[in-house]
Parts: structure tokens; C-alpha cells; sequence
């Protein structure tokens, strides 16, 4: 009996060493857990330096690694000293926290947690770390969210917003009222942003602007993505942006557009532009408008730029040299790296000002160089080819010309207008093969301009024409300058007998044939060669060469006709009886003077000789013969060595 009590009283001496270190090992190793109901729990237990989990629905959802946890009622915990506080969420990294106290109430699906002191949130996978002063958890809502100034900060971005917003079932995290400083420099605000993942891929809303060096872009909404690395790569903006890129090459491009996007190569500088809706692109003088414009560099075995835009496109600038507008439905454009105009194609509506010249065409093709440079502007059906410089307009199938216009070659149906020098604001001599005052229009196959349309090449069944005078051949050549023209094969002329008067039919006109023609304005003399031949209401002359002077000024008309070479005419006159009588002629020079209707006939080499029809009789041979078409004389001023016989329209011999 004596030593059953001794035991009762060793036993408990000889094991308290153990249960107190037992106690020990517990009290620091200790977990707490609660079921989904918490039922398991028991309110006032207290432990320290422990992993604290909370389960809902079987699975864990909050872990915290704390220095005590203390359970204040069924559905309360106060933890403090929250070293790492992990709160799993859908489709996404776990949110990993860490506070000076943690508060949690509420039963499974409803708990709400409050986070306070020092807190840092991190989602660890994407690099971003929040410092906030509180920090809600709320499971109903399924968000988490901080109170108090935010300082966030990732690889990329440095900065403070207004509060952030974690989604706890899927929804992506959300910042407001955002200020960040990038990491290259670059500066970012916003009302509000989205992260899609970390600060890699970021959608940002409400008065969003992202600057960096030169560049910029102002929107109410963008989308920047990021490499892994941290570099800006693409960024996506819409509703009424304006920004600038830096392209290196004659300072930034601007722009503006109802959406814009954007893409950096690795090293941070521009690769391509896309705009549309309302797009403008703007660089110093130069601007192009249109629906949609896009800029891509090219490769480095190919440095420069490459344009294109579409949708009632509206450039100006030096796009075809000099100070320009160009409107058409597509623009395609390739430039230098330096952005210095290489050439490019306009297609659809194409029309055009500048440089002192305007046209349109359905197509227009332009290349660039040092100190030159062609426009070629092409026709489609219903559309042709037009261009209009100084006092010269030119229609056609195909029209190439240089960007200064001095210049220019029009081939297909080619129609030209030479529009009288005081259109200009110039005195300019009234003409005597055309007039002075009014427009002379060209129809040819090809058109060649030089000086600047000063001077024009006609070819190919040409014929020119002002009002009732007519010019034709294969070959014209126009001198403004000089005033002057030039005629080659097959020439032929009309001009009036009389400007003053109406010329309503044949006789009312002069008619010239010849293979060529050398005219000069300032002479007033057209010189007609090769197997002339000039027809009147009178009658009819031909020579190798027949020149036509012309009176200039308000007197206009035929002075006098002088044939050279192998001269013959025939002209008509009434006898007695009103009955015409032709004289025919042969000599080698005559003068004609058609005010006096008298006609005198040289024969330099042999004696000149007129006839009279042969049944009337009579002919008259000298070295000057005077035949009067008024009368039907014939004199003789200076005879031949042989007999001469002077035959007058009243003489029956």
C-alpha cells in the first residue's frame, strides 16, 4: 500500500520534465486551422508563431504565416505581426501580403479581412508590389481592396495611385487615379488601368497619357504590352488620340486619330504606325489626312519608310515637291531614313496643286532624287489624265513630267490649250497665224513641253485650231517665247479672208497645203515649203515655197502672198458677160497682194507666162508680168528678149 502512494507521487515527478517540454515544442510549432464553418475553432485560444489557414469549401483559400493568432469569437481572428498572408485566386497568382495586423470576420463565402500597418501586397509571377495603409479583403464582393495612398512598383514602373482593386475571382486588377515614372524615362497617367498582367500588359481609361522623350500618346483609353524584359513594344489607344513618335528623322511625326496603334522594336524605336478613323499625320509642312494611314519601317538591308493611306486621303506639304496638296482615294508613299520623299503611287480621284501647277488623273506615280524627280500621271476610264502650268492645260491618256514642270510628256489622245497671254496678266503682240487674244487648242498623239511649256512639241496627226483658223500635220512645234511656230508634214491651213467679217463658207477662207511651215509673230510671216499650194475664193497658187505676211494688231489679215520656185496659179475672172474666165500662170516667183487683187509674176530664170482660157485666146510672156484680177488685165512691166503680146480682158485675139 506504502508503495502505490510512492509511485502516485514519482510518476507525475518523473514525467513533468517531459510534459514541459512538450508543452514547448507545441507552443511553437502549433497550427491552427478552421473548417468551413469554423466550428473546430475555440474562441479565446491564442497561439504564437504559427501557419494560420482558413478552408472554404474544402479548400484552403487564406494562409498567413503570423507571430500570433488569437480567435476572438466564433467567427473572429485578430492576427498580428503578418509576415506572409497568401490569398489564393481564380485564373490567377495567389496575392502574397504582409501587415502589422490582420482582422477576420465573418463565416465561409461572406469573411471579410482587414489588413492594416505597413502593408505590401506582391503578386510575385507578374512583379508588381503594392504599399498601401489598409488593405480589405472582401469574399462576398470577391475583391481585395486598398484604402489610402498607393505606392506601387514594378521592373518597369515606379509611381502612386489613388487605390487598387484586386480581383479575387478572375477579375483582373485594377489602379485609379494613376501617376507612374517608367523605368526608360517615360511618364504615365491615368484615371484608371487595368492589369491584365503585371505592367506588362496594361489597359488604361480616362484622360490616359503616356510620354516618353519626344514622343507621346493622349487618349481616353490605351493598351501598353511590354516584353518580359521590360522594353515598350505596343501599345493600342482609342477615342480621340493625339500623340507623337520619334522616327529619327526630321524631328517627331505627329498625329491624331480615332485610333492609333503603335510598335517599338526591341531597342525601343519605331517600326510601325497604324491610324484610322479621321487620321492625320502631320511632320513640320507636311501633313497627309485619310481613313486610315499606316507607316512601317523597312529592313535594315533596305533603310527607310514605307506609307500607305486609304479613304479620301488629303496630302500636302513637299510630297511632289514644293508646297502641295494631293487628294485621291489610296496613297502609297517610300521615303529615306531621313523621311526625305523617295516616291510613291496616288490611285483613285487623284488630283493635285503646287509648285504653280494643278491637274488630276485616275492614277498618279511620283519618284524623288537630288535636284530632280517625275510625276507620271496615268487614265482609266472616265478619268483622264489632266495638268495645267502657266498658260498651258494638257489632257491625256499618260502625262510624265519633272516636279518643277519644266519638263513634260503627254502621250494618248493627247488635247492641249494654249491660253492667250494676257490671261497671265501680260502684253503680249496680237498673233498673226492665230490671234493674240483668244485661246488656241492642239489635239496630237504626244506632246512633248520644255521651259516650263514655253516651248511645245506637237506629233502625231496633229491639228491645232482658234475659233475658224485651223492648223494640221504630223509635226508642230510651238515657241511661246519667240512666238513662233514650226510645221512638218502635211501642214495645212485656214484662216479667214477677213477677221472683221463672219466666215460662214469656203470663199470666205485662205487655204494652205504644204509639208512644211515657219512661222514668226514677230515677222508676221508664215513660210510655207515643199509643194505648197494655197486655194482662194479666186482661184488657186503653187510653188516650192509660198510665204503668207500677215498684218498684226487690230488690222488683221493676209498682206501680201509671195510664191518661190516653179510658181503656177490659176485664178478666175469675169468677162464681159459676168462669165468667169480662168488665167493660169507660170514664172518663178509671184507676189500676190490681195487688197489690190493684183498679182505680179517674175521670171528670173526663164520669162514668166500667162494664158488666157484658149477659147478666148491671148497669153503674155516677160521677166514681170502684172495680172489684175478686178479687171482681167495683163502688163507687161519688164519684157523678154523674144516678142511679147499683152493681152487685156477686152481683147478678142
Amino acid at each position: 500500500m506504502l508503495r502505490l502512494r510512492f509511485l502516485r507521487v514519482l510518476l507525475p515527478l518523473v514525467l513533468l520534465p517531459f510534459l514541459v517540454l512538450l508543452a514547448l515544442q507545441l507552443r511553437t510549432k502549433e497550427r491552427v486551422h478552421s473548417s468551413a464553418d469554423g466550428q473546430d475553432s475555440v474562441p479565446g485560444v491564442r497561439a504564437e508563431a504559427i501557419e494560420w489557414s482558413l478552408f472554404d469549401g474544402g479548400r484552403r483559400t487564406y494562409t498567413a504565416l503570423v507571430n500570433s493568432a488569437l480567435q476572438e469569437a466564433q467567427e473572429r481572428f485578430r492576427l498580428e505581426g503578418v509576415r506572409r498572408f497568401e490569398v489564393e485566386r481564380d485564373g490567377a497568382p495567389p496575392l502574397v501580403i504582409s501587415a502589422d495586423l490582420a482582422g477576420v470576420a465573418g463565416s465561409s463565402g461572406e469573411r471579410l479581412i482587414k489588413l492594416q500597418g505597413g502593408v505590401e501586397v506582391s503578386e510575385e509571377e507578374r512583379g508588381v508590389r503594392v504599399s498601401v495603409a489598409e488593405l480589405e479583403i472582401d469574399q462576398a464582393s470577391g475583391e481585395a481592396r486598398s484604402i489610402g495612398v498607393v505606392q506601387l512598383e514594378s521592373p518597369q514602373y515606379r509611381g502612386t495611385a489613388e487605390r487598387v482593386v484586386y480581383g479575387l475571382e478572375g477579375q483582373p486588377t485594377r489602379v485609379f487615379g494613376l501617376r507612374m515614372q517608367a523605368t526608360d524615362g517615360g511618364q504615365l497617367t491615368a484615371r484608371s488601368a487595368t492589369l491584365h498582367d503585371g505592367t506588362r500588359d496594361v489597359e488604361l481609361e480616362g484622360q490616359v497619357r503616356l510620354t516618353r522623350g519626344r514622343e507621346f500618346l493622349a487618349s481616353e483609353r490605351l493598351r501598353i504590352r511590354r516584353d518580359s524584359g521590360g522594353p515598350l513594344r505596343h501599345a493600342e489607344a482609342d477615342a480621340g488620340v493625339t500623340g507623337a513618335v520619334d522616327t529619327a528623322a526630321r524631328g517627331p511625326l505627329r498625329f491624331e486619330a480615332e485610333r492609333v496603334e503603335v510598335h517599338w522594336d526591341p531597342a525601343g524605336e519605331v517600326e510601325a504606325l497604324a491610324l484610322s478613323g479621321r487620321a492625320l499625320l502631320l511632320r513640320e509642312s507636311d501633313r497627309i489626312a485619310a481613313s486610315e494611314i499606316e507607316a512601317r519601317r523597312r529592313g535594315a538591308a533596305d533603310p527607310g519608310w514605307e506609307l500607305q493611306a486609304e479613304g479620301a486621303v488629303d496630302a500636302g506639304g513637299s510630297l511632289v515637291g514644293g508646297p502641295s496638296v494631293l487628294r485621291a482615294d489610296r496613297l502609297a508613299v517610300r521615303a529615306g531614313p531621313d523621311g526625305a520623299l523617295e516616291g510613291g503611287e496616288a490611285v483613285g480621284g487623284v488630283s493635285f496643286r503646287g509648285g504653280g501647277a494643278s491637274g488630276e488623273s485616275a492614277r498618279a506615280t511620283f519618284r524623288s532624287a537630288p535636284g530632280t524627280g517625275e510625276i507620271v500621271l496615268s487614265a482609266e476610264p472616265g478619268r483622264r489624265a489632266r495638268l495645267a502650268r502657266g498658260q498651258t492645260r494638257v489632257v491625256a491618256d499618260r502625262i510624265v513630267t519633272d516636279r518643277a514642270g519644266i519638263q513634260l510628256t503627254a502621250e494618248g489622245r493627247v488635247e492641249a490649250t494654249l491660253l492667250p497671254a494676257e490671261a497671265e496678266g501680260q502684253d503680249g503682240p496680237a498673233h498673226g497665224l492665230f490671234r493674240g487674244d483668244e485661246a488656241i487648242h492642239f489635239v496630237a498623239a504626244r506632246l512633248d513641253s520644255r521651259r516650263t511649256g514655253q516651248l511645245l512639241t506637237f506629233q502625231g496627226n496633229v491639228r491645232g485650231w482658234q475659233g475658224e483658223r485651223t492648223l494640221s500635220a504630223e509635226r508642230i512645234t510651238v515657241d511661246q517665247t519667240a512666238h513662233s511656230l514650226v510645221a512638218a508634214g502635211s501642214v495645212a491651213t485656214r484662216l479667214p479672208r477677213d477677221d472683221a467679217a463672219v466666215a460662214v463658207a469656203e470663199q470666205d477662207f485662205v487655204q494652205i497645203t504644204a509639208a512644211g511651215l515657219d512661222y514668226s509673230e514677230q515677222r508676221g510671216l508664215a513660210s510655207y515649203t515643199g509643194d505648197a499650194r494655197i486655194r482662194q475664193a479666186e482661184g488657186w497658187m503653187q510653188a516650192e515655197r509660198i510665204e503668207v505676211e500677215l498684218r498684226t494688231g487690230t488690222a488683221e489679215g493676209i498682206e501680201q502672198i509671195r510664191g518661190f520656185e516653179t510658181v503656177r496659179f490659176e485664178y478666175r475672172t469675169s468677162d464681159d458677160g459676168g462669165v468667169p474666165t480662168p488665167v493660169t500662170g507660170e514664172g518663178d516667183r509671184v507676189v500676190y497682194t490681195p487688197e489690190e487683187r493684183l498679182v505680179r509674176l517674175f521670171g528670173d530664170r526663164a520669162p514668166a507666162t500667162v494664158r488666157r482660157n484658149a477659147d478666148r485666146g491671148g497669153n503674155a510672156s516677160g521677166r514681170v508680168l502684172v495680172y489684175r484680177l478686178d479687171v482681167g488685165s495683163i502688163q507687161v512691166e519688164s519684157g523678154a528678149q523674144d516678142s511679147v503680146r499683152i493681152v487685156t480682158s477686152g481683147d478678142s485675139q
